[in-house]
């Protein structure tokens, strides 16, 4: 086993991508603290409101997630994201909050991302500042039990980002690009700004 493998796979151990049940139709939206307009997803009772960032008028992603210079500890970055996220440069992101909420029921991301709209997205900025918060695995607004913090950024459309917190002999946060995660399960977490 390679370095590069044997560190995908100490990141990916504990996550659990399987299916174990039946996805929701669109009709059973959870009822019980839904936010207007955003099925499947609740709000978390263990923070209040959200992350306030400061915006940033250029913000380069491969400056925010250097591995050895990172503010946060980062464990592993994966190939999708190094090639995508990496490259990204963001202008003019405007100050805001970012809500970190929870999925309540099985779904999937293509439908998160349906309910989320193309305004409620986060930037990558978003990523860095949360990140920031918490950035030895501390307790907080992300989930740093091994379950997935997910952003969708505004201007990748292709291009879903989860990033968890893996413990052990190398903790750190590991971070991961997909062009769809496809199942997401309860628990998860997901980070978006309001219009």
């Amino acid at each position: 086993m390679t370095q590069a493998s044997m560190y995908v796979y100490l990141c990916m151990e504990n996550v659990d991508l399987t299916n174990t049940q039946t996805p929701m139709n669109s009709s059973d939206a959870f009822t019980s603290g839904i936010i207007p307009g955003i099925r499947h997803i609740r709000e978390n009772t263990d923070t209040s409101g959200g992350i306030p960032v400061k915006g940033e008028a250029r913000f380069v992603a491969s400056h925010a997630f250097m591995v050895a210079s990172s503010p946060f500890k980062i464990r592993y970055i994966g190939r999708l994201f190094r090639e995508e996220v990496l490259s990204a440069i963001e202008s003019n992101v405007p100050p805001g909050e970012v809500l970190i909420r929870t999925i309540s029921q099985l779904t999937d991301s293509a439908q998160v991302k349906d309910d989320l709209g193309r305004k409620r997205r986060a930037y990558l900025y978003d990523l860095a500042e949360a990140l920031k918060l918490q950035p030895n695995g501390e307790e907080g607004a992300l989930d740093v039990s091994g379950g997935g913090n997910f952003f969708f950024p505004f201007h990748m459309e292709q291009v879903e980002i989860n990033a968890f917190w893996k413990e052990g002999d190398y903790p750190g946060w590991c971070l991961h690009a997909y062009r769809s995660v496809g199942e997401m399960k309860p628990g998860y977490r997901i980070a978006f700004r309001e219009p």
